[in-house]
């Protein structure tokens, strides 16, 4: 079966016009709502609401009965006997009152209950006799009236004379934003949809409840998503095709008028146009007409240019404008605005000059085919590259073949197709392919000793001349890249001294140069300067680096390699490893990484992040969940090799959480390896800790406390701090004395928080501890604030101090319900758990894996999983071997 549930999805609403009408506080509601918004649906069920306590009478304007005197009443029985012209209202009273008082005996027969409802639809269709009527009865108080009108336009007639009297108020139905997206999506469909494909569904629907439908029953039937992990994925990367839009939005392209039609052609073909050029061309109120009715929207940012409001709808109007009119649109918005700077203009018109049988300019092909690979769009990149005449930019076909490539995950084909004798020795393609060359090497796994001999092959094609007519130029260039490569061995390699020498060399070099390959070249510098940094433990200086290279800008068309990815992911490290989880949430809303191919080079995105950080706050039940997520979406595709990272970090909190065969699955997958050094090193230790949780007599915290010593020893305090404060959570001899040593060295909102959290934890007073918790609360270090209240609770408890024990408990208890749960009771005892939580608490504490429990309860291990999550929040803790100290019958 792939029918989908259709939600309601108006549940707030509902209830704001059943409090409308039920406290009397206005005898008429008006429901604003553009088409798709989903207010018939809203009315409907407002209907079947009152409809069990009160007379109702639901009734839908029309257009075709708005000349005919109380044509909206003609379903009624008795009407049809009525003088159709008539403006004598009594007729039609007597007709509803029969209507009303059949429904109320009907009821029971109570005539002193509450007035009739008349529910109308589209009201702004209503002849003008019955809009009179009910307008009358309205200020009679004979009955209570909610009208739907379309937002676009405001209500006229004798209705909107209610809002003078103040006898109206009006509920709108605004699209419905991203959460609200996001639950309709998972109750449509039974499970969450990955973070990435729900932004995605909430751009291409607009937020419209007949979209969302609509998009998501196509991509069911079509398969275009697929459940995997109980997570819905994109199997394409158009899950949806937009061909059950097409009637929809034929409908409403026949209320335009022909000016407003050609504007919205030009849009829908031009991608991104500015309001001077519309308004010059096709006139202030054809592109207004488009503003008002939802067509387009202005671009955000940039109030100056307008696009399509919804993507989907754009490929509807594209498809149904003749290739004839398309060529003359776009050769007079050639004349009009020539520039194609912007990305998605370049795509737009380079695919749909083609489709027109214009020429189009092999540079042009060429940019446009880079974009497209970069947006996993290997058919268009491929329609393009095809364009391109045999003899124009080789080199350049080349390399974007090798990035179609690179998304394949063919690494082998691509080292063939980069060792071609003609390409080693052209320099201008070694400088568009040797950082792609060195991605390929690290993706695939080999050894770091390859990037640096490709280092040493581009210093020798710069010591050549042949070819050089630029002033030496390219072959600087040249010797530039050969340095970023030495640089990224040596950060593979963990040569942290080496890479400050090589990355100073390389600013000094770019300052001020702001030609395409020395942007590139600074900015994966400073990159490479912000993990550095991070792995010697000063985050505050890494962040200021990282922003550097987020701050840089590059034409996108010229170079195949994925260079905002990489800015993005590094930069989303440092945050995470500074502590800094608010950093990293800003970062991902500023660059909506799962809109764009970012989303396939960097995988599961959002979902990944959103996991990250809940397990440094602690929160291990909580991230699993986005983690598996994400994880799903590294096996599509993983150039950067992070899987092995957050594999790592999805098993220690699947043994933190007691999810034993989870744990030894997520083991058993772990393939060693990542592009970031941090990431390697942290991936060891994770994996580490989760051993010795599941084995405190294995080797795992003794190979913690080998690679600490190693870090520490080498100067990476960024890496060594992590280590011996995992250590200190497994209660290891030592790891306080050594963190408290090694903290002092170390910058950033982690650092800090630490420090405070050593020194409180050694305070003899409660009331210290507590506010010490307090403080790390407030600045995000849930983790740790909530260590500090239990030793809070407890040191008070233990000095009879009853009132600062409480303070902590209730402190404890908020941090319990912001994640999402209830917490600790005032008194002093177990905390207030359901029946079901404790018993499967109990079972945890006492050694059981979840699979144990579902297998004694006859539940599910999900079922399972869930109660021991909420039971975790409420008691304050993050592990079985917390639980068994908290915990107690």
């Amino acid at each position: 079966m792939n029918d989908i549930a259709r939600p309601f999805g108006r549940e707030p609403e509902l209830a704001e016009v059943l409090r409308l009408l039920t406290a009397d506080e206005v005898p008429a509601v008006f429901v604003a709502a553009a088409p798709g918004m989903g207010v018939t649906t809203l009315l409907r069920r407002l209907f079947g609401t009152l409809s069990a306590t009160r007379p109702v009478l639901s009734l839908h304007g029309t257009p075709a009965l708005t000349l005919v005197n109380y044509g909206v009443l003609a379903v009624l029985r008795g009407m049809d006997s009525l003088g159709a012209l008539s403006l004598n209202p009594t007729p039609a009273l007597k007709v509803l009152r029969a209507h009303f008082r059949a429904q109320r005996q009907a009821l029971g027969g109570d005539s002193d209950g509450p007035p009739p409802v008349v529910v109308v639809d589209e009201a702004d269709s209503l002849d003008p006799a019955s809009s009179d009527l009910f307008a009358s009865l309205v200020m009679e108080g004979d009955i209570a009236l909610v009208a739907s009108y379309d937002a676009r336009r405001p209500l006229s007639g004798p209705l909107s004379e209610l809002w003078g009297m103040g006898l109206a108020e009006e509920v709108g139905l605004e699209p419905l934003d991203r959460e609200r997206t996001r639950s309709y999506a998972r109750e449509a469909l039974g499970a969450p949809l990955l973070p990435g494909l729900e932004w995605k569904l909430w751009q291409d629907s607009g937020g419209s409840p007949m979209l969302l439908h609509l998009l998501l029953s196509e991509a069911r039937r079509n398969g275009g998503i697929a459940l995997r992990r109980e997570v819905w994925v994109a199997t394409a990367k158009e899950p949806w095709s937009g061909e059950g839009l097409h009637a929809i939005v034929e409908e409403r392209l026949a209320s335009l008028s022909l000016q407003s039609h050609h504007a919205l052609n030009a849009v829908a073909l031009g991608g991104t146009l500015r309001l001077e050029v519309l308004e010059a061309r096709f006139g202030t109120e054809a592109l207004q007409t488009l503003l008002d009715e939802g067509f387009v929207r202005c671009e955000d940012g940039d109030p100056e240019r307008v696009r399509m409001t919804n993507p989907v709808y754009g490929e509807v109007v594209r498809s149904l404008i003749p290739h004839s009119l398309s060529r003359a649109i776009l050769e007079d918005l050639e004349n009009l605005e020539g520039d194609v700077d912007v990305p998605l203009v370049l795509l737009q018109r380079t695919r749909w000059l083609l489709d027109s049988g214009m020429s189009v300019p092999p540079e042009q092909l060429l940019r446009a085919a880079t974009l497209a690979c970069k947006h996993f769009d290997a058919d268009l990149a491929e329609r393009f590259l095809g364009a391109v005449p045999a003899t124009a930019h080789a080199a350049w076909t080349e390399a974007v073949r090798a990035r179609l490539d690179f998304n394949e995950g063919e690494y082998r084909r691509i080292r063939e197709r980069l060792a071609a004798p003609w390409l080693l020795a052209d320099q201008e393609a070694q400088l568009r392919v040797s950082l792609l060359e060195a991605a390929t090497t690290i993706a695939a796994g080999l050894p770091s000793s390859g990037i640096s001999g490709q280092a040493r092959r581009l210093r020798a094609l710069a010591a050549t001349e042949d070819g050089d007519d630029d002033g030496g130029a390219t072959r600087a260039a040249l010797r530039r890249r050969a340095v970023v490569l030495d640089a990224l061995a040596a950060n593979q390699q963990g040569h942290l001294s080496a890479m400050e020498r090589l990355i100073g060399s390389l600013l000094d070099a770019t300052a001020g140069d702001d030609s395409p390959q020395a942007l590139i070249d600074r900015t994966l510098a400073l990159s490479l300067d912000a993990e550095r940094l991070t792995v010697l433990g000063d985050s505050e200086a890494a962040l200021r680096r990282a922003g550097e290279a987020f701050a840089l800008r590059h034409d996108e068309s010229l170079d195949v390699f994925f260079l905002p990815e990489t800015v993005i992911v590094t930069a989303l490290m440092v945050s995470l490893a500074a502590g800094s989880p608010q950093a990293a949430l800003e970062l991902v809303a500023l660059t909506r990484i799962d809109a764009t191919g970012a989303a396939m080079a960097f995988g599961g995105g959002t979902s990944l992040i959103t996991g990250a950080i809940l397990g440094l706050q602690g929160e291990y039940a909580a991230s699993l969940e986005p983690l598996l997520a994400g994880l799903e979406n590294l096996k599509i595709n993983d150039p950067q090799r992070l899987r092995g990272f957050f594999v790592a970090q999805a098993y220690m909190a699947a043994v933190k959480t007691g999810r034993v065969e989870l744990a030894r699955e997520l083991r058993e997958s772990y393939e060693p390896g990542c592009t970031f050094y941090y990431g390697q090193v942290m991936s060891s230790l994770m994996l580490a800790c989760g051993d010795a949780e599941l084995d405190p007599d294995g080797p795992g915290a003794a190979a913690m406390a080998d690679t600490a010593e190693t870090m520490a020893r080498a100067g990476f305090l960024g890496l060594a701090a992590p280590a011996w404060s995992m250590l200190l959570g497994l209660g290891h001899p030592g790891a306080r004395e050594r963190l408290e040593a090694i903290i002092p060295g170390l910058t950033g909102p982690w650092a800090e928080a630490m420090a405070r959290f050593l020194e409180a934890a050694q305070v003899p007073d409660a009331q210290q501890i507590l506010e010490a918790g307090r403080s790390l609360d407030v600045r995000g270090h849930t983790a740790l604030a909530r260590s500090l209240y239990r030793t809070a609770a407890d040191t008070a408890r233990r000095n009879g101090d009853g009132v600062t024990a409480h303070h902590a408990r209730q402190a404890l208890s908020t941090v319990a319900e912001l994640s999402g749960d209830g917490g600790m009771p005032d008194e002093p005892g177990a905390p207030r758990l359901t029946g079901r939580e404790q018993e499967i608490a109990r079972l945890a504490r006492d050694g059981h894996s979840d699979e144990t429990i579902a297998a004694l309860l006859h539940l599910s291990v999900r079922t399972v999983g869930g109660h021991l999550s909420r039971a975790y929040r409420k008691l304050g803790v993050s592990s079985r071997r917390q639980l068994a100290d908290v915990f107690k019958d």
